[in-house]
């Protein structure tokens, strides 16, 4: 039956599939008018009307206007004296129950056996789009990313250079002459077309010349990535008893995706086994192995043997890792760029662009390994670019709810205050309504100013400034560094383990548009929210030209 569901709805358009999840959307509401009240907690609610039909009067603000929901919520019941939990529609029909900020250390501690990250994903996104329940078995590559990855970034940082600098010439610069001004200057979508370097450039890393350089892999990755978030969203609007039906029919596409990949690795996987099976038997006369992220899964799927050693699994955890570098990078660099388009420093006046580019040059000139040599020392010292990143990261990729998690023992859980949640509830986190609470984030937390975090570290006397933190900005407000009030990157044990290898390609990046690049000043849109995350920038057109 599945394999029949799958032939036939694999052959539906894009329109014929939107136009089925709309059925399923109102299908999850229709069916949530008829259960019981799923708030059993009694606390307040916020974002559903009272009087007749409120859920379904709710579904426009639920869809575009999440954040104004929990904003709503976070200053009616966490800024008060006593501050409380409050609950908030998720996903149409179901709840969440948010906590107030003071709740946020003892819910980051909390193992997963009692507040689990991975149940709360899968609950709500499924797991076919991915690869199955197998990645969530034994999640190997995340030790790894957060290991082992991050440890080599210093040796990686050479070949990540060289293939941004050819991505830049060749998806940017070339495609350019076709379509410049008189002037030279180039209209673009700058996220889309920062996916393309961002893919290429994160696989010179993650698995070598051969993977980053064939275009058909590239295009591949990129469409999983896209077909990951959408997956989730076709899965989380469709009501639970129908998601055996509703997740084959959203996953199929990215099921093909995963097989394509494998096929494509399938000799690069056997020809490195080989190469570590040779090495075993004779210790004496090694073979050199790659260095890279694929290596590394590689030896450790090996050591955990039948089924997370096969090719196609070694595939799956490949292009998770691209997913998250791809979508988490791209919305990284594409927002970054369009702050710095559309914003001035309000000390100075001056553009971003430029004050950034004459910090880049400085540093470039004076440094110890000379100009155009960049390592991860050198880059540490650009305090005021990880501070520009850093606010980027607050105001435009934080979602309005953050940290969810499922509540998993039978007799539920209660916090220190005497919040009590019960088994297979949802809880999360306001994290965008702290980002711009000024108590959290300190003066003026509405408006992006993005020399925020640097000018502590400016302030310091000529010794201690000399001291540059290990993390790349100043210490504690560095764009990597996670805190109870500053939660882009989750914070406690979930954080995101990606981080580090994510902030700095996206400082390469800009290093290079901003010494190479010139950009016109353009006024930026509000964010858009779907559900309850800001929307990627698919609409933020910029203008750039060759220096």
């Amino acid at each position: 039956m599945a394999i029949l569901t799958s032939s036939i709805l694999s052959r539906l358009s894009p329109a014929e599939l939107a136009g089925i999840l709309i059925i399923l959307c109102a299908l999850k509401v229709t069916f949530s008018l008829y259960r019981h009240d799923p708030n059993p907690s009694k606390l307040p609610v916020v974002g559903i009307p009272p009087g007749l039909f409120g859920r379904i009067r709710a579904i426009p603000a639920c869809l575009t206007q999440y954040n104004s929901i929990i904003a709503d919520g976070y200053l009616r019941y966490h800024k008060q004296k006593n501050p409380t939990a409050f609950v908030a529609p998720w996903v149409l029909s179901n709840y969440i129950h948010i906590i107030p900020p003071h709740l946020i250390p003892e819910h980051k501690s909390a193992p997963e056996n009692v507040l689990s990250q991975v149940a709360a994903f899968q609950g709500e996104n499924g797991n076919q789009a991915i690869g199955g329940r197998e990645i969530f078995t034994h999640m190997y590559h995340v030790p790894i990313i957060r290991q082992k990855l991050t440890a080599s970034l210093a040796k990686m940082l050479d070949p990540m250079v060289e293939e941004l600098e050819m991505s830049f010439k060749e998806e940017w610069e070339q495609p350019w002459m076709q379509t410049k001004d008189a002037e030279g200057w180039v209209e673009m979508r700058i996220f889309e077309e920062t996916m393309k370097i961002v893919s290429r450039t994160s696989n010179r890393v993650f698995g070598g010349v051969v993977i980053c350089r064939d275009k058909a892999f590239l295009k591949n990755a990129i469409d999983f990535a896209v077909g990951v978030v959408m997956a989730g969203y076709g899965v989380q609007l469709a009501p639970k008893k129908m998601r055996w039906l509703v997740e084959p029919l959203v996953s199929i596409r990215n099921r093909r995706r995963l097989a394509f990949a494998a096929r494509k690795l399938t000799p690069i996987i056997e020809e490195r086994r080989a190469i570590i099976e040779r090495n075993s038997r004779d210790e004496s006369n090694t073979l050199e192995e790659p260095d890279d992220l694929l290596q590394y899964l590689i030896h450790e799927a090996i050591n955990l043997g039948p089924p997370h050693d096969s090719v196609y699994q070694l595939a799956c955890r490949y292009l998770v890792v691209n997913f998250v570098a791809i979508h988490t990078t791209s919305l990284g660099f594409s927002n970054n760029v369009a702050n710095m388009a559309a914003y001035t420093d309000p000390t100075t006046g001056r553009s971003y662009w430029d004050i950034l580019r004459e910090e880049v040059e400085a540093v470039d000139r004076v440094s110890e390994e000379g100009p155009g040599v960049w390592t991860k020392r050198k880059l540490n010292k650009l305090v005021g670019l990880d501070s520009f990143i850093r606010e980027t990261l607050r105001k435009n990729i934080s979602g309005a709810v953050g940290m969810v998690r499922k509540v998993m023992p039978k007799e539920g859980h209660t916090y220190s205050n005497g919040l009590h949640v019960n088994h297979g509830q949802l809880i999360g986190v306001p994290t965008l309504s702290m980002h711009n609470d000024d108590d959290s984030t300190g003066q003026q937390a509405l408006d992006f100013i993005g020399f925020r975090y640097s000018r502590p570290y400016q302030e310091l006397s000529a010794e201690a400034a000399a001291d540059t933190s290990a993390t790349g900005g100043v210490g504690k407000l560095a764009a990597v560094t996670t805190a109870d009030h500053y939660l882009s990157f989750g914070h406690g044990k979930h954080a995101c383990p990606g981080r580090f290898f994510g902030v700095i390609e996206i400082k390469m990046l800009l290093n290079y548009c901003l010494l190479n690049y010139e950009i016109q000043s353009t006024e930026r849109a509000p964010p858009q929210f779907v559900l309850a995350n800001q929307a990627p920038p698919f609409n933020i057109v910029i203008k750039m030209r060759k220096r």
